[in-house]
């Protein structure tokens, strides 16, 4: 029984933690919410990533990035590279993270999402 719950601690927890450190770790970036003008918090994606151990985070309301309001899948932000991208998932476009903070429109008019790869950037909705 021990040998049994060492070899499951060891493959289901060991081996994502160190495949999301070394080989493919979670995309850099920072996002905050607004809805109906009001300022959210400033939240890290590389935290959200590693604490769930994915290099794709997911933004919707079933995502990783639970967000009442929007669609089940609304983007996905992943790392291509060195860069970390953003993928609306009904349009299929990608589009960068970059220092500069851009706002993405989401399929609810009243919620925004502000992302930047700079936290202290990201000031207002």
């Amino acid at each position: 029984v021990v040998i049994l719950g060492l070899l499951a601690l060891i493959i289901f927890y060991l081996i994502p933690m160190l495949w999301i450190t070394f080989i493919s770790p979670p995309p850099d970036g920072y996002f905050m919410v607004c809805e109906k003008g009001k300022r959210g918090t400033v939240r890290s994606i590389k935290t959200i990533g590693r604490s769930t151990r994915s290099n794709k985070i997911v933004i919707g309301k079933k995502g990783q990035i639970k967000i009442p309001g929007l669609q089940d899948k609304e983007f996905i932000i992943m790392r291509q590279g060195k860069r970390s991208i953003i993928k609306n998932v009904a349009s299929k476009t990608t589009t960068e993270i970059r220092a500069f903070p851009s706002s993405l429109a989401t399929s609810n008019p009243d919620i925004k999402i502000i992302i930047g790869s700079e936290r202290d950037k990201i000031r207002s909705c």
